[in-house]
């Protein structure tokens, strides 16, 4: 099982509580699909830099949980806390969603409301803060 408590050294250089984050995240995996699928303390114990946390849930986390997920990027939303209520767009730590333009004949009501999600991308780095609750 993962043992944030081995992050608390990379967190201090990475001024990240990586620890918290660590545990934060694998609760959300745990109550949204099963104890067995939690992200381990592995992913994170090399990291020296924000930049190398980010590179680590960039590559490594956010990859995994759209495999964990099938692609279900709300669920994925929830996880990073980056959902919110509605169908608007959002942009979150994480990710960004974006509303999608039904098709003609469709936009009376008929249609369901479709997104389009994206990762942040590199130059907007990732924030840390609706994930750690800070």
């Amino acid at each position: 099982m993962p043992d944030a408590s081995v992050l608390e050294e990379a967190g201090q250089k990475c001024e990240i509580d990586l620890p918290r984050l660590l545990t934060t995240i694998n609760a959300r995996i745990e109550y949204l699909y099963d104890r067995e699928h939690q992200i381990g303390h592995a992913y994170f114990t090399a990291c020296r830099s924000r930049a190398d946390v980010d590179e680590a849930m960039r590559h490594k986390v956010i990859p995994l949980l759209a495999e964990y997920f099938f692609e279900d990027w709300a669920k994925i939303a929830a996880v990073l806390g980056d959902l919110e209520p509605g169908e608007g767009s959002i942009t979150g730590g994480f990710l960004k969603r974006a509303i999608l333009n039904p098709p003609p004949g469709l936009e009376d009501g008929d249609a369901v409301a479709r997104f389009r999600w994206q990762v942040r991308s590199v130059d907007e780095w990732f924030d840390y803060s609706k994930l750690l609750g800070t």
